[in-house]
């Protein structure tokens, strides 16, 4: 629960629960980019995502790799080819965050980057006016 306050402005806009991200992008259209663009902090209560929660639900971070994100290379890919040769980066951020368990390191870093991925798609529907989307960082 949110208490606000009376004497600060509410720029919070709770979005009527909807069933898809298309379904979101079939009702508010160009709206949701005009509350964006008047500051407004848009909340999705019910945001689809695949991927595997299970294991997520079951994982320890240490503090250090809490708020790490696609800027630091959590789904930047483990294997990397050299010419001829495909190798393990061992100074991955997930090889290390998994002490270099390359197999839990890899799905990890692989569900990360597919719920990244429907995120990027996600914000594409909702926001079709803008053409040229760039995600900085992805935590």
């Amino acid at each position: 629960m949110i208490d606000l306050s009376s004497d600060i402005p509410n720029n919070i806009v709770e979005l009527a629960r909807a069933e898809s991200i298309g379904d979101y992008a079939r009702e508010y259209k160009d709206d949701l980019a005009k509350l964006y663009e008047d500051l407004n902090l848009i909340f999705i209560p019910f945001f689809p995502l695949d991927f595997d929660l299970p294991i997520f639900q079951t994982l320890v971070w240490s503090q250090e790799y809490k708020k790490l994100g696609s800027k630091t290379g959590m789904d930047a890919d483990i294997l990397v080819r050299d010419e001829n040769k495909i190798s393990i980066m061992e100074h991955h951020i997930m090889m290390r965050a998994f002490n270099g368990d390359f197999k839990i390191a890899s799905y990890i870093r692989s569900q990360i980057a597919q719920v990244n991925a429907q995120i990027k798609v996600a914000m594409r529907a909702l926001f079709p006016k803008y053409y040229s989307m760039t995600f900085d960082n992805i935590t």
